[in-house]
């Protein structure tokens, strides 16, 4: 009942933007998993890779704006309908460093454009860090997970509680708490003007339903923790590190993200050799769920001018 339930509600998601992905999965034999992959259109390839809690789905609205381009969406280890992964202090580096890379090798990508957001924001500029020849560009979609001087939030503190997944993956969560959640991040002027369609409003209660995806995010980050509720130093973006990423990168960020503000925005699109920063008021820590079709053009006109 759960898979199929969560289907029904991210098939209706896909329909209500006239779209109709198709689906397979990948293996990652360094991480020991597979993942599930949903794909639209043909054109240039843009991997699409999301934060933390969420599924490839989120993007949906605003891949409906994106015509001409080969949009490739990924459900993250443990998230959405994809396979969990166990992470220890020891492999962590693994996933951090070597994810979004070894997709594009399962996926037969040479090289790719590269959308991500949160935490998929950190793990595409450590694998750009590291490989910059595979990313024809990169979007950051807000603030990255591990940003410069980010505090770990309240609601990550929790997360890095022993056992904190196993509790999580139980916990009911209505439509208000979520409400709450994302009105903490910057969205609430979305969420009172009415711009957040019931579609994904749905999706994504299904998603907390009918999946796993938070109790596996939960037991996932406490491998990157370090001493009491934050996560270990080695961990962070510094400005240092971006400094060596000669990729031709867009960060697009909400002026109202609580998660990473603008300004360490700004900080970092500087530190970045190829690096620019556009930000959208009345914007929260997702700025494609609050304005959809300005967010399609801003990544269509990066990924097409490089």
């Amino acid at each position: 009942m759960g898979e199929a339930e969560y289907r029904r509600t991210e098939t209706a998601l896909w329909g209500s933007v006239r779209l109709s992905p198709s689906e397979t999965r990948v293996g990652l034999a360094r991480l020991g998993t597979s993942v599930r992959v949903q794909e639209v259109g043909e054109g240039e390839p843009v991997l699409f890779v999301h934060g933390s809690p969420a599924a490839g789905a989120t993007w949906a609205v605003m891949l409906a704006e994106l015509g001409g381009l080969r949009r490739i969406v990924v459900d993250n280890p443990g998230a959405g309908l994809s396979e969990p992964i166990t992470l220890t202090p020891d492999t962590a580096d693994d996933y951090y460093s070597y994810y979004v890379t070894d997709l594009m090798d399962a996926l037969g990508l040479e090289r790719a454009h590269v959308v991500a957001s949160s935490l998929g924001g950190a793990l595409a500029l450590r694998a750009a860090g590291r490989d910059p020849a595979r990313f024809a560009s990169m979007v950051l979609m807000g603030g990255p997970w591990m940003a410069p001087g980010r505090a770990v939030p309240a609601a990550e503190r929790l997360m890095l509680l022993p056992g904190a997944g196993a509790v999580l993956g139980r916990l009911p969560m209505p439509r208000s708490m979520m409400v709450a959640s994302l009105r903490g991040i910057g969205h609430g002027a979305s969420i009172d003007a009415g711009r957040i369609p019931e579609p994904w409003w749905a999706w994504n209660d299904a998603l907390v339903r009918h999946t796993d995806t938070f109790g596996n995010d939960s037991r996932l980050v406490r491998a990157f923790r370090g001493s009491g509720l934050s996560y270990a130093p080695r961990w962070q973006i510094t400005l240092d590190e971006l400094a060596r990423i000669e990729v031709p990168t867009l960060a697009v960020w909400g002026a109202d993200d609580t998660d990473v503000d603008a300004s360490t925005g700004r900080a970092m699109a500087d530190a970045l050799p190829h690096g620019r920063i556009e930000v959208l008021p009345g914007s929260g820590h997702l700025p494609w769920i609050d304005y959809p079709d300005q967010v399609a053009n801003l990544v269509r006109g990066h990924v097409t001018s490089t």
